[in-house]
């Protein structure tokens, strides 16, 4: 697209004796977009109680220690900071941007200079878009390309109001795709190196990248592709190579993290938010495995199979790796410039949907990436702009949406008077005539070689294969499971009861799992049998009759987090019965016996230990009541 004669077309809108119908040009159009965009965001931008406190307070703390110590120093203070050395580095450079124009800058002054830039980040991206849209589809749909990004509301929610910089990274994975189909495979690679630098989670779509150097440069692209990668990465370590400073960033960036959010999902609404509760630990095994491997017994030490290691953490990597694999797998069948912005997509999608431990601001990159491939139809459209309202549903989980009410109005608001104006003047808005196909620019690499012809298919038939085996082993896991079951006892089970009353302070009562879900654990062994309940709680049962005792095992989950702690106290028929000691997790089982002989009612009290009940998952194992002589005849009261 060549640069627009701006002094031109002001002097003929000038000279318009026609002023009831507005130029049609797509320069008003991109005009007015970049004007909405721009205006929004700096709208919010100086509203000081627009913003997430607790992150933007962190931020600003890294901002002014990066500039007040230095590198060294403030690596040396101890201060929390797990961001990549692209993003140190930029924050650093706020520090002494604003250190240099404010003499004693506040904390607002950081905070206007942080969202700027990540909001400079948007307008890069933007930028990008636009040349990549016009170059697919021409000028009025380039400007859809771009309208879709900047005045997407995932995208200002998350750098103008939160101050994320999610948008770095996105820009760097943006930029590498445009090159891509330019063949700049030392730009491709240095462009990728960027972004993995700038968040890890660029790793996801950087086996789209690679395969692209493989399939269109072959060889020869795959090593332009290190080299510029390799450049890149000396640049980005060389300050903190200066500083002596490596092995803190690799460290706190790369290595500490893994594990840190040991949840579930730590607030993204993915395939995880579904599994029981979100915030358990994703450290143990799923409760079939845990089922298959006790076989016919209650119990099993967590180091007993190396099935137990198969951890939810493990797994979901796996699900990741597999799904990896068939979008590069389906893309290889078909190949193109469109097809390759929406796999870029599908690889971020798979990152946030797939592992645990996800955040919900995982799927922004998407929005960018997505936003080529989502002009080209309004049916991609429509799920594009789905796609959108989920994204934002999610960050609004985090920070609510309530202190944004005028800025969610101004878009609507926007978006009325471009329609509006549309009507009055003729002139449609970019996208609403019928899609135009895109022209396909990039250099294409002819027939391929017999290696990568080989190597496309042997990983084409390697995915079929991965998929198939990890079918089946979860369905082979999922059988062994309901196939197991622990021996009988000469009692009757108190999962096998229904309680006459039950209360809980949080969650319901499971069966055979812990409240949140996971399994039973209590010290180093997993239980098949018992129930999951959570302080304070209330559960009363009717005793089977001619019961003459009751016995089990009791504590607080192992994986409950270390401020769990409960006492539990028994009532049989009103008289206490049983007083456990304070219990915490990692503790074996306490044990629990006592007579039930002539008793009716069983009444469990469960307390927190005197410091609120967070994390008080408690555990019952093996409780049962047993008999004197056969069970076949009894009855309940």
């Amino acid at each position: 697209m060549e640069v627009p004669d701006v002094i031109g077309f002001v002097d003929r809108l000038l000279s318009r004796p026609d002023w009831s119908r507005p130029p049609s040009s797509p320069l008003v159009w991109a005009a007015a977009l970049w004007a909405a965009a721009i205006a929004l965001r700096l709208w919010i931008l100086v509203q000081p109680d627009v913003v997430y406190a607790w992150d933007m307070a962190l931020f600003v703390s890294w901002a002014r220690g990066l500039n007040e110590l230095g590198m060294q120093g403030f690596y040396d203070s101890g201060v929390f900071c797990d961001y990549p050395p692209v993003l140190v580095l930029l924050v650093r450079g706020v520090g002494w941007f604003v250190g240099l124009i404010v003499a004693e800058p506040s904390d607002y002054a950081y905070q206007v200079a942080l969202k700027s830039l990540a909001v400079a980040g948007d307008f890069a991206i933007g930028g990008l878009l636009w040349r990549e849209g016009t170059r697919l589809f021409g000028e009025s749909k380039g400007l859809l390309v771009c309208g879709l990004y900047l005045l997407n509301p995932v995208a200002v929610y998350d750098s103008a109001v939160w101050g994320q910089f999610d948008s770095i990274y996105t820009m760097f994975l943006v930029a590498a795709f445009v090159l891509v189909s330019r063949g700049r495979w030392v730009l491709v690679g240095a462009a990728a190196a960027f972004a993995l630098s700038a968040k890890f989670q660029a790793v996801a779509v950087l086996p789209l990248a690679l395969l692209e150097a493989f399939r269109i440069g072959a060889v020869r692209g795959v090593a332009k592709f290190a080299s510029g990668a390799a450049v890149a990465i000396i640049l980005v370590a060389a300050p903190f190579i200066a500083t002596d400073t490596v092995s803190q960033i690799w460290n706190r960036a790369y290595v500490d993290v893994v594990g840190q959010y040991d949840s579930l999902t730590h607030n993204a609404f993915n395939v995880w938010s579904f599994a029981g509760d979100p915030s358990r630990t994703d450290t143990t095994p799923p409760v079939e495995i845990v089922r298959a491997v006790a076989g016919d017994r209650e119990s099993v030490a967590f180091d007993e199979s190396p099935l137990l290691g198969l951890t939810l953490r493990r797994l979901s990597m796996l699900l990741f790796a597999v799904a990896v694999a068939v979008v590069l797998s389906l893309y290889s069948r078909r190949p193109g410039t469109l097809n390759r912005w929406g796999a870029a997509g599908l690889l971020v999608l798979s990152f946030y949907l797939f592992p645990t431990e996800m955040h919900e601001r995982y799927a922004y990159p998407a929005l960018a990436l997505l936003a080529p491939w989502a002009a080209s139809s309004r049916g991609r459209e429509r799920l594009y702009w789905a796609l959108t309202i989920a994204v934002t549903l999610n960050l609004v989980a985090v920070l609510p949406v309530d202190a944004l009410a005028r800025q969610v109005g101004a878009v609507s608001i926007s978006v009325f008077v471009l329609l509006l104006w549309g009507l009055a003047s003729g002139v449609e808005p970019p996208g609403v005539a019928p899609s135009a196909v895109a022209r396909d620019y990039e250099p294409e690499p002819g027939p391929l070689s017999r290696p990568q012809s080989v190597l496309i298919r042997a990983f084409r038939r390697a995915t079929v294969f991965a998929v198939l085996l990890v079918l089946l082993s979860g369905f082979g896991i999922y059988v062994w499971s309901k196939g197991a079951t622990a021996s009988a006892s000469a009692g009757v089970r108190l999962g096998d009861l229904e309680p006459v009353r039950q209360e809980q302070g949080w969650g319901s009562l499971s069966e055979d799992r812990s409240v949140s879900g996971a399994p039973l654990a209590l010290g180093d062994r997993y239980y098949v049998r018992g129930l999951g309940t959570h302080a304070p709680a209330r559960l009363e049962y009717s005793v089977p009759e001619g019961a003459v005792s009751f016995s089990a095992g009791l504590g607080v989950n192992s994986f409950a987090g270390e401020s769990g702690s409960v006492r539990v106290r028994f009532f049989v028929d009103g008289n206490l019965a049983c007083e456990s000691a304070i219990l915490k997790p990692g503790r074996q089982a306490f044990p629990v016996q006592f007579d039930a002989v002539g008793a009716k009612r069983l009444r469990i009290e469960v307390e927190d230990g005197g410091d609120g009940n967070r994390s008080d998952h408690v555990d019952l194992v093996e409780a049962r009541f047993d008999f004197a002589s056969d069970r076949s005849s009894v009855r309940i009261h």
